[in-house]
């Protein structure tokens, strides 16, 4: 990963580098510089830090927004697959034949008849069939609308 001087948008930032030389040519020659520039020197990068830190919370604030659409998106991108799923191409009487299939016993079916008997209707209250007629609206249609099942 390079690094590189601030960016076009922080021309301010090329200002601070200006100083490092200073800096660096005073700390190598124990020179002395008046206190007032020095001071000025130090109160021009502490400026220069509190720019740089109010650009980096705008620049986190925009991250955590781009993160959150990006969900947002990847969420809608994921159901628009979901809308090509195959099964949501099959007719209606194919899919009430392979919900058939998943009917309980019919001996089960004939004790509900003949009256209630224990465990009977636990095992109807769990049967595929419920759970497949609670997956979206129309596989509920469909189960609730075929009289054979």
């Amino acid at each position: 990963m390079t690094t590189s001087a601030p960016s076009s948008s922080s021309i301010s930032g090329l200002h601070a580098y200006g100083h490092a030389d200073l800096v660096r040519e005073l700390l190598r020659s124990h020179r002395q510089l008046p206190a007032d520039q020095l001071s000025s020197v130090v109160s021009s990068l502490s400026d220069e830090l509190l720019r740089y830190d109010e650009d980096i919370t705008a620049l986190e604030a925009q991250l955590a927004r781009l993160v959150s659409e990006r969900a947002v998106l990847r969420s809608l991108h994921t159901d628009c697959g979901s809308l090509l799923a195959p099964i949501r191409r099959l007719p209606s009487e194919i899919l009430a034949e392979i919900f058939a299939l998943n009917l309980p016993p019919s001996a089960i079916l004939d004790e509900l008849e003949d009256g209630y008997q224990e465990g009977a209707f636990d095992v109807l209250a769990h049967s595929p069939l419920l759970a497949i007629s609670q997956v979206c609206a129309r596989w509920h249609a469909i189960a609730m609308g075929t009289p054979a099942l």
